[in-house]
């Protein structure tokens, strides 16, 4: 058993079928079919559009640094802002490692142990915000 499927708890809602489209009651501005939470800017058939990683902007905190880790396998702290972050929060990058087959296909969708990580991690209060990752 994987470390992080006690965590996975915290969202027990996440799967794609139980979900409400969040952007209906926005006219559709909000996030897209399946989002799990208003902090995350991709839906689970495109969670794998990304430059092989997901920005996670949270509090640069070695506590936060180590709950991410063991959430999410392999988060590390970008050293910086980010992309998508903006201060005082720090963008830690969760690679989305082909070994662990997060994704269904390239470019594509999120397996759906990985979509219920990216909902954990957004869940949290010391996370604002969960992006794909773009390294230009």
């Amino acid at each position: 058993m994987k470390p992080w499927l006690g965590l996975l708890v915290l969202c027990a809602a996440c799967g794609r079928t139980s979900l409400v489209d969040a952007s209906a009651a926005d006219g559709g501005t909000g996030p897209g079919p399946a989002s799990c939470s208003a902090k995350v800017r991709f839906d689970q058939a495109h969670g794998c559009l990304n430059d092989g990683a997901i920005e996670i902007c949270a509090k640069d905190e070695p506590r936060t640094a180590l709950e991410l880790f063991s959430l999410a396998p392999g988060t590390q702290p970008a050293g910086t802002p980010g992309w998508h972050c903006t201060a005082p929060d720090l963008a830690y990058l969760w690679p989305l490692s082909p070994q662990e087959a997060w994704c269904v296909e390239f470019h594509g969708a999120m397996n759906d142990d990985a979509w219920k990580i990216v909902c954990a991690t957004a869940a949290r209060p010391d996370v604002s915000l969960v992006a794909p990752y773009w390294a230009e």
